[in-house]
């Protein structure tokens, strides 16, 4: 009996998907000292008139003059960058220079502080016919149109510029040989790649394989790694950006604003605004399909989701209030909807799930929480509801072999990879 309810255990754990780590994975935590990853990049790709665009998302605390986060390319040692994007002091800030002259191109409109602990996204976009700064999806800043060579040298440093180091943590690089829109940048932003996409020259997402050994790789498959420098293992932390694998969002937020997004089981998020104090830039609402990277249920709950989990972000503006209305009709592996309620955490890096009590209406299928601010959720259970698999039976006996053969057969299993089998010999110490 022990060995069967382990394996049931076994089943609810076992949803994996090939992305490295669920939602906005891990990030970089630089300390401004001396950490820096370099990237070798042997291609030039902004030539003379070329366009291109910059990527990242940015959370940092601090803003002295000499302590900025950004990401850049000095050109090699003793040279001037040739772009930087990032922070400088407290504002965001979108940096070219033509070649072989030096000339500044920051957007002269003013930009907002963004030295405040909190994610931004931030977009830096060199077109034939401008030079624009996007903050949250927002344009914050444009200027004229570079048209000299604006180019790699043979070393490309990730988030280091010539003795100014970063402070903070950066996450999701992104650097295109385009010029991005404005509705492309919005659109992509709340959610990862796949790093196929057309002119994608590298992306860094900075899961998975990276750490101190292997470095920084770029998961466009072009082969621009990275190598950490001056870092330990503990510097790769969990990430707190606003990141899943789909996403949908408003630019004009209203109390009238409802944004839905659905997972192809068929379950599916909707956020309304009910009140709001000031008008905020924006709000997205992201699903991430698989497990999150904490699954320990809380409270009296007894298994949360394997499969999906959802996030809603507010960029700006304050009190911006909502409802959730969590539909669960299509989600596989529910026996008892009476157990079902739902769990939130701030963020992926939120170590701890909350209890949610919210109002269940079995006849539409739907969980609704009021007076909500920003948050993840996820479906969880009160029960022993396997979801998302349903064992029909399960068997164990002796073989001719005096070895003891397990054979198991399940009535549904969806998206699941693999069975894991424990064992013990007095039911406390399993192997």
């Amino acid at each position: 009996m022990k060995v069967l309810l382990l394996l049931i255990i076994s089943f609810l754990l076992s949803k994996e998907i090939m992305a490295q780590t669920p939602g906005s994975g891990n990030t970089i935590d630089f300390d401004g000292a001396d950490d820096v990853v370099e990237i070798v990049d042997n291609q030039s790709f902004a030539s003379a008139n070329s366009e291109f665009t910059i990527e990242c998302w940015i959370k940092t605390t601090e803003g002295s003059g000499s302590n900025n986060a950004f990401v850049t390319n000095y050109g090699g040692t003793g040279q001037n960058p040739f772009f930087m994007l990032g922070i400088d002091n407290v504002n965001a800030f979108f940096w070219c220079r033509n070649d072989p002259q030096t000339i500044s191109r920051k957007p002269t409109t003013p930009k907002a502080n963004v030295v405040d602990g909190n994610w931004h996204h931030l977009a830096g976009v060199r077109s034939t016919t401008s030079t624009d700064l996007y903050l949250d999806g927002i344009l914050v800043g444009s200027q004229g149109a570079i048209t000299s060579d604006v180019r790699f040298g043979t070393i490309v440093s990730v988030m280091d510029h010539y003795n100014r180091y970063t402070i903070g943590q950066i996450d999701e690089i992104r650097i295109w040989t385009e010029a991005r829109s404005q509705t492309e940048i919005r659109d992509n932003m709340c959610k990862r790649l796949n790093g196929s996409e057309l002119n994608l020259h590298s992306y860094y997402t900075l899961d998975g394989t990276t750490n101190v050994v292997s470095g920084v790789i770029d998961d466009s498959g072009n082969g621009f790694n990275g190598t950490m420098m001056n870092m330990t293992a503990g510097d790769i932390v969990t990430s707190a950006a606003p990141i899943g694998d789909e996403s949908i969002h408003s630019y004009a937020v209203t109390t009238s604003t409802s944004l839905n997004i659905a997972s192809s089981d068929g379950d599916d998020l909707t956020a309304s605004v009910t009140s709001i104090t000031s008008t905020p830039g924006s709000m997205h609402v992201y699903r991430v399909d698989e497990k999150p990277n904490v699954i320990t249920p809380p409270g009296t709950q007894a298994q949360l989701s394997q499969n999906t989990y959802y996030g809603v972000k507010v960029f700006g503006g304050s009190g911006v209030v909502y409802t959730v209305n969590y539909n669960y009709n299509g989600h596989p592996g529910i026996i008892d909807e009476n157990n079902l309620e739902l769990a939130k955490r701030d963020n992926n890096a939120d170590a701890t799930w909350s209890q949610e009590i919210a109002t269940l209406n079995t006849t539409a299928n739907t969980l609704i929480l009021a007076g909500q601010t920003g948050t993840e959720y996820i479906l969880a259970t009160l029960g022993t509801d396997p979801l998302p698999i349903e064992l029909l039976n399960f068997y164990a006996e002796i073989n001719y072999n005096n070895y003891v053969q397990l054979t198991w057969q399940t009535v549904t299993e969806i998206n699941n990879e693999y069975f894991t089998i424990e064992r013990s010999e007095n039911g406390l110490n399993w192997e």
